[in-house]
Parts: structure tokens; C-alpha cells; sequence
């Protein structure tokens, strides 16, 4: 957990007892900027975090009560020069330390903190290879980045070549050149480029939409290796981003998948990351 603003965070230097009743005793009455909605509290070398609850009007409002985030012994307050407005290097920071909290004096004197999980958020990452690396997983690794939740990811990864050279067909087809997968002892065809069909000794490799295409293509069904990713999930109790040539656009739930294109971007998998998270 991390304020997505520094303007709402506030650094206090105080002369009462840093623990829950003198933090309350000492913050009962008292006034802070109407905006502020959290303190960082400092006494001599250590550091509490708290949120306020306000009441009144006009631009300073009395402190109606405190909830504490954090005492001392899992405060840590650290001078850097990160961005504190940014996920991504206060994360960085956090991770460098033991404390579970972590709070940040840092570019241009901004304040602002960053929470710990108490254990990181498991969501899994179901895709195909090649190409290497994984596509799916490289995107998600980037998003959890910038996403202030403490996150593990678990690639599971299906490589679609796998075993194709010991098949009977002669010819093998994708459904794209994606990774330029190649078969040793086959010749490989890729499905997306309408080839022409030397014999129907052929494999498919892909899911029902690639055996729609080619029978719409070629008149018939041919052999297919089927890699539906929505149907090989594994663990149905664990969130999962996966791909799907279906879905056309954005994100969509079925129980704890969350399904993005088969092309998916960089903002379609941060938004089914932080689908997972919250659901």
C-alpha cells in the first residue's frame, strides 16, 4: 500500500511517546491541513505512520481520531533521492529493507510511505512459447512493478513444439510465425499467412478458432494438437491471467481467470493484474 500523492502525506516532528496511546493522547485536538490524510511522525530517530480522521471546515481541520499504521519497530525512515510518486523506486526502497514499513524523505523533500504486504498476492501467469521470453509473463513483471502491491507471480509456461517432431504428419502449421517456431524434420506452415497446401498431411497446432480459420481456408478439418489456454488451467483457486484469440479487447473474468487477447498490450494485462488483485 503506498498514497498514490505526497500531498496527502505529512511529516510531523512530535515530543510524545511514539506508541498507540501516546500517539493518540498526543494527536487528540491537534490541527493539520485540510488535505493532509496521513502523518509521518518522527521523535528523535524514530518514526511512526498514522492515518487521520478529520472534522470541521476551513483549510486546517481538527485531528477527530487516528488510525495507526505503523510504531517504530516496523518503521523504517530513510533520505533518498527516489521519486516518492513513483510505485516502481518506492517498491525498490521497500525491498532493500526489513521493516515493513518504509517511509521516504526523498526527491525534492516530498515525503510519502510505502506498506508491505504480509505476504505477497499470488497470481498466475498461463501462456505459450516460443517465442522466449514469455510474451504474457514479461508484461505482467513490468506492470507489478508499478502496481503498489507486494505481488508473486507463477509463470506456467506451455511450449507448443513440444513432441511435434515424432508426429506422422509431414507438414506442421501455427496459427503465426510468433516465435519462428521451427520442427525439426517438418516443414512448418503458419495459418495467418493463408498458404498454399502442398498435401493434407497436416497437423494444426492451436485451438478451435485456428481449425475454424482453416476449414474456412482449406474445406476440411485437419489433425490439430489443440492448446486452449482456458482450458488447461491447472489450479481453478489461483487469480490467472491468460490469452485468448476470442477475446477481441480489454479483460474479461470467468471465476478467477482473467482473459486478455491473444495480442495482448502492456495496458491490457496491467488491468487484468489489478482485476486479480481486487477481486
Amino acid at each position: 500500500m503506498m498514497p498514490l500523492h505526497c500531498r496527502v502525506v505529512a511529516l510531523k516532528e512530535v515530543s510524545f511517546p511514539l506508541t498507540e496511546e501516546g500517539i493518540r493522547e498526543g494527536l487528540a485536538g491537534s490541527k493539520v491541513y485540510s488535505g493532509t490524510e496521513y502523518l509521518v511522525l518522527r521523535k528523535s530517530d524514530e518514526t511512526a505512520v498514522v492515518e487521520v480522521v478529520k472534522e470541521g471546515e476551513g483549510l486546517f481541520n481538527r485531528v477527530a481520531c487516528v488510525k495507526v499504521i505503523s510504531l517504530p519497530e516496523e518503521t523504517v525512515f530513510l533520505e533518498s533521492d527516489v521519486d516518492v510518486l513513483s510505485v516502481r523506486e518506492m517498491k525498490g526502497l521497500a525491498a532493500s529493507v526489513d521493516a515493513r514499513v518504509v517511509a521516504v524523505r526523498g526527491r525534492f523533500y516530498h515525503v510519502n510511505f510505502y506498506v508491505k504486504d504480509p505476504a505477497p498476492v499470488e497470481v498466475g501467469i498461463l501462456d505459450t512459447v516460443p517465442p522466449y521470453p514469455s510474451k504474457l509473463a514479461t508484461l505482467a513483471e513490468e506492470a507489478a512493478r508499478d502496481i503498489p502491491r507486494d505481488i508473486l507471480l507463477k509463470p506456467e509456461l506451455v511450449d507448443i513444439t513440444e513432441g511435434l517432431s515424432r508426429v506422422p504428419q509431414k507438414t506442421v502449421m501455427f496459427p503465426c510465425r510468433g516465435g519462428g517456431n521451427l520442427v525439426p524434420g517438418k516443414e512448418v506452415l503458419y495459418l495467418d499467412e493463408a498458404p498454399e497446401l502442398p498435401h493434407r498431411d497436416i497437423l494444426l497446432v492451436g485451438c478451435r478458432t485456428s481449425e475454424e480459420i482453416f476449414n474456412d481456408l482449406y474445406g476440411f478439418v485437419p489433425e490439430r494438437k489443440d492448446f486452449c489456454l482456458r482450458d488447461t488451467v491447472k489450479d481453478k483457486s489461483l487469480p490467472t491471467i491468460v490469452k485468448c484469440s476470442k477475446v477481441k479487447e480489454g479483460v474479461i473474468r470467468e471465476g478467477n481467470l482473467f482473459i486478455v487477447p491473444w495480442g495482448a498490450v502492456a495496458e491490457d494485462v496491467r488491468s487484468a493484474l489489478k482485476m486479480a488483485l481486487e477481486r
